[in-house]
């Protein structure tokens, strides 16, 4: 099954790009493809987390605010997965977008004009990913994406998975009274609880352009962590993998028409 992974531009420091890496690390370990998309040209975070060659891993920055000849500039992302596709790729391929913080109603007209019917052929499911924590911002943000997309999630052409990152572990309250009961029955929707990792641990790993799921693996020696952060890593890897597990199970897809 291939997937395209669309990790939606809601409120900025809320751990998508965690999660972006987190999936990424996730499917390599299970032998698939994955082709990442960096969408924020200001930061390249995501980018900057793979700095050495990784097997079955390419890694693309696409420029969104210089890139003003193009209507818009995240059909560099689509170009791409299109060209991809049309040079007959056949392997289990994982695409991952992590976009830009930030509610644009610019990126919003970019998805309705999304080639589904395209994606629908190709039997690549197109799947948003929503991340929220306690914070009230991240829920009325992701609020916006979720009211835009409802028919579209509704009728299975879009799905939807909502991350509940516990980065401040406490209650997700707002999201449970405002978002849950809109989503809870819906086929083409999952929500998961991802658990906090040590802030410093993840600050020590990001300051040195690497990931969990690359010290946990071996492929990052870590050297800049003490025997039992390592440790920690690959504990909380485990523990990350398997909340996150559902990411990966294929949707049902809706009919081409």
């Amino acid at each position: 099954m291939k997937t395209f992974y669309l990790i939606a531009g809601t409120k900025g420091g809320i751990g998508k790009t965690f999660i972006a890496t987190l999936l990424a690390d996730m499917a390599l370990q299970s032998g698939k493809k994955v082709v990442l998309y960096d969408c924020d040209d200001e930061n390249h975070t995501l980018e900057e987390s793979y700095p050495v060659k990784i097997e079955n891993l390419t890694v693309n920055p696409v420029a969104i605010d210089s890139a003003r000849d193009m209507d818009y500039p995240l059909d560099q992302v689509i170009n791409d997965i299109i060209s991809q596709e049309e040079a007959d790729r056949k392997e289990n391929c994982f695409y991952v977008a992590d976009m830009k913080a930030g509610t644009s109603a610019r990126t919003m007209q970019w998805m309705e004009g999304l080639p589904y019917d395209w994606f629908l052929e190709k039997h690549i499911s197109i799947v948003l990913i929503g991340v929220v924590t306690s914070e009230i911002d991240s829920v009325a943000t992701l609020a916006v994406w979720i009211r835009t997309y409802l028919d579209d999630i509704r009728n299975g052409k879009l799905h939807l998975v909502v991350i509940k990152n516990d980065v401040m572990q406490t209650d997700f309250d707002y999201y449970d009274a405002k978002l849950h009961p809109a989503l809870k029955n819906l086929p083409s929707v999952r929500e998961i609880v991802l658990p906090a990792m040590s802030i410093k641990s993840f600050k020590n790993i990001r300051g040195n352009k690497s990931t969990v799921g690359q010290v946990a693996g071996g492929i990052d020696s870590a050297d800049f962590l003490l025997p039992m952060e390592r440790y920690r890593c690959r504990h909380y890897f485990q523990i990350a993998s398997e909340a996150l597990k559902d990411v990966f199970e294929p949707f049902e897809q809706k009919e081409s028409s």
